[in-house]
């Protein structure tokens, strides 16, 4: 955030110093320190941007094998009877389903924080050189969020709303693939019967991803539509 703060006044400072009036070696040789400043500046954003990536990557690996040990563990503590229970099993699923997303999360954490960060430099910047740029600021970044709010909670309502529909259809694969149910599957001769069987719920599935998709789409035509009036706004400020 700093480093990009930094990069924002100096690439201001250049153009000041290119748009002045004089010569244009003259101008040239103002503006040379800013632009030597704002290309330093450029390069540590970068390597740290590269640090964050790399801290990332060892942090992600980390989290989902304590969130997988953490459940696994409460998993072996649990009665006989609560193994044949429906609902045991629906917990089961998201217990493993929070497990794997523990691994996105942190990055999705790293993103918003450096988000933040880079939107705090922004208005950091802006207050310098004007204080009404501040709000309008605000106003271009304010669709853009409720757009990714609005699409990352019904992405979460779908996935809990399907997960026994993901979990059936998960088993079905299994029995037409493992080796334990490859005897009974051939005997009965019902390898179409559960075929059938998963290839209805898959399509039921792929109808929720597309309602999915055009919600997401609706979403953020939206949000743009939104931003983009706000950016009309600002321009018409300036």
């Amino acid at each position: 955030g700093v480093t990009q703060a930094v990069g924002l006044l100096a690439a201001n400072e250049v153009l000041r110093a290119l748009f002045a009036a004089g010569p244009i070696a003259e101008r040239l040789h103002t503006a040379l320190p800013a632009l030597v400043l704002a290309t330093a500046a450029s390069v540590a954003t970068t390597l740290l941007a590269c640090a964050s990536v790399a801290g990332t990557g060892r942090v992600e690996p980390k989290v989902e094998r304590l969130a997988t040990e953490q459940y696994l563990e409460c998993a072996t503590r649990v009665e006989l009877g609560a193994v044949e229970d429906a609902e045991f099993h629906r917990l089961l699923d998201g217990a493993q389903f929070g497990a794997a997303s523990c691994r996105y999360m942190v990055g999705h954490c790293v993103s918003t924080l450096n988000g933040l960060i880079a939107f705090v430099a922004a208005a950091g910047v802006l207050g310098v050189l004007h204080p009404v740029l501040l709000p309008l600021l605000v106003l271009i970044a304010l669709p853009r969020t409720w757009g990714a709010l609005r699409v990352a909670r019904q992405r979460y309502v779908s996935t809990h709303t399907w997960m026994e529909h993901t979990r059936a259809a998960r088993l079905l694969g299994h029995l037409l693939t493992e080796r334990t149910a490859a005897q009974e599957v051939r005997v009965h001769a019902v390898g179409r019967f559960l075929l059938g069987h998963y290839r209805t719920m898959s399509e039921t599935a792929e109808t929720e991803q597309t309602r999915l998709a055009r919600h997401r789409a609706a979403t953020e035509l939206a949000a743009a539509a939104m931003a983009g009036a706000a950016s009309l706004a600002t321009y018409g400020a300036l």
